[in-house]
């Protein structure tokens, strides 16, 4: 019986070691396909995934790329659900993705997973990721290296080179980022994750140097002109004998003779080669125009004065009001094109009235041998 009982307890012990063994997953080193069947252990960065009826499917790539399946069970009792970007360690037994799963980039190799413990989450392991230059599906897990100007800032997202990445109240356009963002696929979409990121405010550009077509600059000058143009607003602004014209998508609270910055990209737009800027945000007023002290009085010249409303007149079809510049009485002449123009961008005609203060753009005009002016734009008294 003495015998016997070792005989067994030996044989226990055997089984015990046969078993521990057994679950001790193997770290497969060269071709997957010999390690079929076989319980592994394998990590890598989660780079695509997808859900469908409340079952997780992921994709880990490392020194190998394979499926993991995390059904609803097993998904409800883990601590921490891996997400894109997280690294993890997976350890299971090594099956074939049937055929009929299969979909374009996706591994054709998958770890069945059936406890919680075989799914260790941790954080992204920089050093262990290849890098690429291409920003596509088939770079999932791969590290793209971003450099350059910031060309469109949408719906939270800032664009460098046509990457989208989150935007921050720091970012403008024409700042340029340097970084470094993780390839993903989420549901079937490319999108990726930030892994590094510095910003670089963007450097003001003199207008003359506002020449390549595609590239996005931040620039400063005088409003000279201004005009709508189609849903926006065409500006031209001059600097020191240079002169670029700026389409504002949007109409934007600016004036004849201040000093501004525009952000935008350098593109033809209508015909035109010109600074485009999407937002009204990206054009700040830096100084506004300074008045005129006196009223230009030779004809084509033109005035920023400010000027009191001391009476209204018909003559033939266009409307005439009377205006006090510096104790000097004018007539300022409302002709169609300047009235359409300024109705357009907003402003309210109402206020050209016996009484208001405005400040008013003035072209001075002759007719019938006396010095009259047309009205080109103005804005309630500002100051």
């Amino acid at each position: 019986m003495i015998i016997l009982s070792l005989f067994f307890s030996i044989v226990g012990v055997g089984f015990l070691f046969f078993e521990s063994g057994a679950l001790t997953p193997i770290v497969p080193q060269g071709p997957l396909e010999s390690f079929m069947g076989s319980y592994v252990s394998l990590e890598g960065v989660v780079c695509r995934k997808f859900e469908s009826k409340g079952n997780l499917f992921i994709v880990i790539r490392g020194d190998y790329e394979v499926e993991v399946p995390i059904f609803y069970g097993l998904k409800e009792s883990l601590g921490r659900v891996p997400d894109l970007g997280d690294w993890v360690n997976v350890q299971g037994v090594l099956e074939e993705v049937p055929q009929e799963y299969l979909r374009e980039y996706w591994p054709k190799f998958s770890l069945s997973v059936n406890e919680a413990y075989e799914i260790e989450v941790g954080e992204i392991h920089q050093a262990f990721l290849d890098k690429t230059y291409d920003y596509s599906l088939s770079r999932a897990g791969l590290v793209l290296c971003l450099e350059g100007k910031i060309e469109l800032i949408e719906d939270g997202t800032a664009y460098v080179n046509g990457v989208g990445v989150p935007a921050s109240e720091e970012m403008s356009i024409a700042d340029r980022i340097t970084g470094k963002v993780l390839v993903v696929e989420n549901d079937h979409k490319l999108e990726n994750i930030p892994i590094e990121m510095d910003l670089l405010p963007a450097d003001v550009v003199p207008l003359g140097n506002v020449v390549l077509q595609g590239e996005s600059y931040r620039t400063r000058g005088t409003v000279e002109e201004m005009r709508p143009y189609y849903s926006g607003l065409l500006i031209t602004l001059v600097e020191d004998g240079r002169s670029l014209e700026v389409y504002a998508r949007n109409m934007a609270p600016i004036f004849f003779r201040d000093v501004i910055c525009a952000r935008g990209i350098f593109k033809e737009f209508r015909g035109r080669e010109l600074l485009y800027v999407g937002s009204s945000l990206d054009i700040v007023v830096e100084e506004r125009g300074i008045e005129d002290p006196v009223l230009a009085m030779s004809a084509g010249q033109r005035s920023l004065v400010v000027a009191n409303v001391i009476g209204e007149d018909m003559v033939g079809k266009h409307r005439v009001v009377q205006l006090s510049v510096s104790g000097q009485a004018i007539n300022c002449h409302l002709y169609c094109d300047e009235l359409e123009d300024m109705e357009k961008m907003g402003r309210d005609l109402g206020l050209l009235e016996k009484g208001s203060v405005i400040v008013a753009y003035l072209e001075i005009i002759e007719k019938n041998g006396l010095i009259e002016s047309k009205l080109i734009d103005f804005l309630p008294y500002y100051k």
